[in-house]
């Protein structure tokens, strides 16, 4: 059994692809179009490295983001 897990290469070319492509499904301007415009896709230096992925969408709340934002919001700006 794993108890814990550890996130690491989170600028991932393909990561951002899926992500970027996710804000366009909804019709919003996703922040990665600038880098993946001039980033090939061959030249991922961190894809060789990730050795397991595991899918946790499930684990990710709708719920639980959407007031994870709003207290964001609200949080007074320094």
């Amino acid at each position: 059994m794993v108890l814990k897990l550890y996130y690491n290469h989170g600028f991932l070319r393909k990561r951002m692809q899926l992500l970027q492509e996710e804000f366009a499904k909804h019709g919003e301007v996703g922040p990665f179009e600038k880098w993946l415009k001039h980033w090939d896709p061959e030249l991922d230096v961190f894809e060789h490295r990730v050795t397991t992925r595991i899918e946790c969408s499930k684990y990710f709340r709708p719920a639980r983001r959407r007031v994870a934002r709003a207290c964001d919001a609200d949080r007074p700006q320094r």
